[in-house]
């Protein structure tokens, strides 16, 4: 199994047609503004959303369920765990994911893992090799 895509945004919808939209797309780093002079408020709330997508190959067994933990530095902050339903295992699926509101203790790293298992099998394990930085102007 392959990991195609990992996308963070401001926000992934499911629209009609099984169309999806993505929105504020974040590169390496996010920056947040505040006002001049001020310090922003820690914890911080930032709403985000996670698109990913994967690929079977060869002999891999479907997923049914998936894991996605969130850390700040070393403290998982959110966590969330649901059921796969692949279509056709044939064709590339993707993972959607708008998350609640996280409360971001403060300036530095966000680290995402993100696992995928049938039954109690784990099949897909892997933490996103490039740290999301969350830093001030």
């Amino acid at each position: 199994m392959k990991l195609i895509d990992f996308i963070v945004c401001d926000d992934v919808r499911i629209e009609m047609g099984n169309k999806l939209s993505i929105m504020g797309v974040y590169n390496d780093t996010l920056t947040l503004a505040s006002p001049s002079g001020s310090d922003l408020p820690w914890p911080l709330a930032l709403r985000l959303g996670i698109y990913s997508r994967f690929i079977l190959s060869g002999n891999d067994q479907a997923p049914d369920h998936f894991r996605l933990t969130i850390r700040h530095e070393t403290n998982e902050i959110a966590g969330g765990e649901g059921i796969l339903m692949i279509q056709d295992p044939t064709k590339p699926f993707a993972l959607a994911l708008p998350l609640p509101q996280l409360a971001i203790p403060g300036p530095g790293y966000l680290h995402f893992q993100i696992a995928l298992s049938k039954g109690a099998t784990v099949l897909f394990d892997q933490e996103i090799d490039r740290p999301f930085g969350i830093n001030r102007p």
